[in-house]
Parts: structure tokens; sequence; C-alpha cells
């Protein structure tokens, strides 16, 4: 048992009538590995039950591992949306015990547990709320992300290959440029189980809007593939791209040159003259 600083003697719990300190700080030395909760301090409370909390997720995901079953961020988010709401039913007990037993003994002390419980709880409902939106979001409105645009060219893989090469080699596009979601939003790939985020486009929007006519052959930009193009392109600020101007007669961007050669080569490919032997 650990000694008093001051005295040398053992700690108590009570002496002389008493109290000395919390309960849960009385038993850990003797009973280490106690399950008991300490309900008297909100920063111990949140501290003890992540732990638990922990310990439960390295089960679950072991168990996963034994069937064989990948687990994802979003399979750890739901696990812990039902966790928490677990939580939530235990600190109606813990409050509902201390209500009684201080309107039994009439023990004042215990409200400030109940505070300290309430503090929990509210961190809880924070958490639960904030977890419950990233499993909505990832369940629901990433998917229907996917099934609600459509690709604005269709392009096949290898002019997309091109494509997305030559607008990274002129800085059209950061060559952070994650490969799969241009391909979504230019070609015909599916995301499967890659999360969408918007293109970024550093140029200006009627440079965009020129590529897109120029690989069409359209003179405007149709008001579908505006739409389209809102969702899944920002410009370099990270803004949606809206209202893309279709330009005027003798109205080019800077870059439209660049465009223009850009696109015929991803059209028409030079023809490699093959190198003879001497």
């Amino acid at each position: 048992m650990e000694q008093d600083k001051n005295n040398d003697g053992p700690i108590v719990y009570y002496d002389n009538g008493e109290r000395k300190m919390s309960f849960y700080d009385f038993i850990k030395p003797i009973l280490p590995e106690t399950p008991i909760t300490p309900t008297h301090n909100y920063h111990l409370i949140k501290e003890h039950r992540l732990r638990l909390y922990a310990k439960k997720e390295l089960d679950y995901i072991k168990e996963r591992e034994i069937d064989k079953v990948q687990t994802t961020q979003l399979d750890k988010q739901m696990y812990y949306c039902d966790w928490l709401k677990k939580e939530l039913d235990i600190i109606k007990k813990w409050v509902s015990n201390n209500e009684k037993t201080i309107s039994k003994w009439k023990l004042e002390r215990l409200k400030s547990n109940t505070n300290e419980i309430k503090k929990y709880q509210a961190f809880v409902e924070t958490e639960l709320k904030q977890t419950e939106s990233k499993v909505h979001k990832a369940l629901y409105v990433d998917k229907n992300m996917e099934e609600n645009i459509e690709s604005v060219l269709h392009l096949p893989a290898e002019q997309c290959e091109y494509l997305f090469n030559e607008l990274i080699k002129r800085e059209f596009i950061p060559k952070t440029t994650d490969k799969d979601i241009f391909y979504f939003v230019l070609g015909s790939k599916s995301l499967e189980n890659k999360k969408f985020t918007a293109l970024k486009w550093l140029k200006s929007k009627l440079s965009l809007s020129e590529l897109i006519k120029l690989i069409t052959g359209e003179k405007t930009v149709s008001r579908k593939d505006k739409k389209t193009i809102e969702k899944t392109f920002t410009d370099k600020r990270g803004k949606p791209m809206k209202d893309l101007p279709n330009s005027k007669i003798n109205e080019y961007s800077a870059d439209y040159l660049t465009l223009e050669k850009i696109v015929r080569n991803m059209k028409n490919p030079p023809i490699q003259t093959p190198i003879q032997n001497i």
C-alpha cells in the first residue's frame, strides 16, 4: 500500500470519521486492476472509459481478422457509434444511482460527482453526433456523389492517361491530383471504395471551358456539363467552379493554344518514326 508523504502512514479512505480521499484513489493502489470508474473526476472518467474502448476496438478488429474481413475507418466509426450509445445508457444509470444515494443518505458531496458525470455525458453526446455525421456522409453522401455524377467527357483510358500527364506537366492541375478521381470525372472509371474529392483547376474558368469544348467539338459547354463541373472541379482556392463561361467570338484565354495542342495530340497521337539501324 502507498504511504502518506506527510506522516509515512498508510493512505486511508477515512480517518477518525473524516474522508481523506476519493474511494477510487483509495482502492487503486490496493487493487490496481479494479474496474471501478472514477466518477468523481471528468478527466479521469474520460481517460478510463476511452482506454476501455480502445481494448474493445482491438478485440473487434481481431474478430474480423479471424473471419478474414478487413476493418476500414468506416467500420471503426460505426463500432464507435454503437459504443457511445451504450455509454449514454451507462451514464444515465450512474446519474440515477447518485441521485438516489444523495436523497437517501443526504450525501451532498455526491452532487459534485453528478456534475462530473454530466461533463462526460456532454463529451459522449458530442462525439456521437460528430461520428454519426461522418458515418452518414460515408454511407450516403459520398455514395450518392458517385451515383449522381456522370462523366463529363467519357474519355477512353489511353486519352485520359495522356490528358492527365499533360495537364500536370503544363500546370493546369496539381501534381498531387488523384489519378483515379481524374479518370472518374473525365473518363468512365468507378471510384470503388475511394472517397471522392473535387479536382483542382489552377488556371482560369475560361481555360477549363475551352478544354471541354475542344474535346467535345461543341461551341458551348452544355448546362448539364456545367452542373457536373461545379460538383467535380474547384478553382485553385478550393471554391466550386461555378458559372463556367462560354467564350465570346474571338475571345480566348492565354492558355488556349497550349490546350489546343494538348487536345490535338490526345486525339491524334504523333506517329513515332522507328529508329533504323545504320
